[in-house]
């Protein structure tokens, strides 16, 4: 079932399930609470689970014209506190990574460890925030559908798109339910969002970062050029693009059952 909470002028939408060890899944832009789907089901067998929808994606409102990330991390937290949840793993996909760094960074206490899911501490490039201001175009010129079916097949790796013709087809079924008000302002968020990497450098508490080698979003020098802190491991998914949770399910959930118990059983 999923749950809803008021939030400011608005409702926040998430779900809370399973028992023990707490850890909140954070998706990523255009995605919902959904895209964790059965990667969740398997977890709550061992773990407390809670998904979020951010700010403007699913079934969570928009605050404004601008979702920042602090913003993002902001209601994560409310939601957190409401459930009384003291410290948790924190798993970001991609934007979710983003709000993730940005919970590090303002409720450093009550992160047990960080998974950084396909995403970057980097603030975006001039290139990438031109890119975000054509996409912005789109959606306010109504053309929201060719950002979408631009989008969908480039999250994929190559030779996967062909292999997971369903599971494709319901990642757009969620996309689609974007509405624009929420796509402009997870934009510009993510646009105006500051540079994190030396939180990431210095940070005590244990991080898993996970990257896709076909992953068409994240380049692989990325590696060359983060400081990761002294507890840290990387997961490389070989056969994955931007949608490890999907891609290679397997593989990612053994992964992060391995860290928890190597790094936050204790916690």
């Amino acid at each position: 079932m999923i749950n809803s909470i008021a939030y400011k002028n608005t409702l926040l939408k998430y779900t809370d399930r399973g028992e023990g060890k707490t850890i909140v899944l954070l998706h990523g832009y255009l995605e919902n609470i959904e895209i964790w789907g059965s990667f969740a089901q398997v977890l709550e067998n061992e773990y407390r689970i809670i998904r979020i929808d951010l700010l403007g994606h699913g079934g969570s409102g928009n605050l404004g014209k601008a979702h920042s990330m602090s913003e993002m991390a902001e209601a994560v937290h409310y939601v957190i506190t409401e459930l009384n949840v003291e410290q948790a793993f924190v798993v970001g996909h991609s934007m979710g990574g983003y709000a993730a760094l940005a919970y590090l960074n303002n409720y450093a206490d009550r992160i047990s460890g960080l998974c950084l899911f396909h995403s970057s501490p980097f603030a975006d490039t001039k290139e990438k925030r031109h890119q975000r201001d054509r996409e912005i175009n789109l959606v306010h010129a109504g053309k929201k559908d060719q950002l979408f079916n631009a989008h969908v097949p480039k999250i994929f790796a190559p030779e996967n798109v062909a292999l997971m013709g369903n599971t494709i087809k319901s990642v757009s079924k969620q996309v689609g339910k974007m509405g624009p008000e929420g796509i402009v302002a997870a934009l510009d968020g993510m646009k105006q969002r500051a540079d994190l990497s030396e939180l990431l450098a210095n940070t005590q508490k244990p991080v898993l970062y996970i990257i896709g080698d076909k992953d068409q979003f994240i380049p692989q020098d990325i590696l060359e050029k983060i400081q990761f802190p002294k507890v840290h491991e990387i997961l490389h998914l070989k056969n994955s693009g931007h949608m490890g949770m999907l891609e290679e399910t397997e593989v990612v959930l053994e992964s992060f059952r391995k860290f928890i118990r190597k790094y936050l059983q204790s916690n």
